[in-house]
């Protein structure tokens, strides 16, 4: 619930208020020319509306292959003008899910509560988080590279057989799919360092 808190003023359902007027234009209309393409039966080649009409960038942005927004496409109401609510949603929710992963990495250190929400709330929520999550995919990007990092601390701490490898290989792809190729490059190179 601390994302709902801490942004109070941008919770779906309960503000219309946003991040600004450039938010909604960089990945939900190209998300809803993708999806409704798949729920057509198609598979879109060209998708317009992103700079100037630049298919590749509208087709990475608009995150097919990320289950965040085959999620909200489920929701009720995606279809209906909601889009923007349930992907604000899905994001403040995958904003908390990623600092109580990061949280309880920190404290199997033995960092201290303390310390440990400290470390976890500067890491997740900063200000560059807010021109991420303004861009739309790079948030996806953030919140996969965060994933990535503490599966392989927690493999590191606690090696698996399974468990580790498979936490490691689905952050891996959330990271990959985000939908901002040059944010995922940057996460692996993290990654890696880490």
């Amino acid at each position: 619930l601390f994302p709902f808190l801490l942004f109070y003023w941008l919770t779906p359902f309960l503000s219309s208020n946003s991040l600004g007027a450039d938010y909604i234009r960089y990945s939900f209309s190209q998300q809803l020319e993708l999806l409704f393409s798949l729920k057509t039966g198609s598979f879109p080649l060209y998708v317009p509306g992103f700079s100037s009409g630049h298919s590749s960038a509208a087709l990475t942005l608009g995150q097919i292959f990320h289950p965040i927004s085959h999620i909200a496409s489920l929701l009720p109401g995606y279809w209906d003008g909601k889009a923007l609510e349930w992907n604000n949603f899905l994001k403040l929710l995958s904003l908390g899910l990623t600092q109580l992963i990061l949280f309880t990495f920190l404290r199997n250190v033995r960092t201290s509560l303390f310390f440990s929400f400290l470390l976890s709330f500067i890491t997740v929520y900063n200000l560059r988080l807010l021109d991420l999550f303004r861009d739309g995919a790079n948030l996806e990007a953030y919140t996969g590279y965060l994933v990535l990092c503490s599966a392989i601390g927690w493999y590191f701490i606690r090696p698996t057989k399974w468990v580790g490898p498979l936490c490691i290989g689905g952050s891996a792809y959330l990271l990959t799919c985000s939908g901002h190729p040059e944010e995922m490059y940057y996460g692996f190179f993290g990654a890696a360092l880490f």
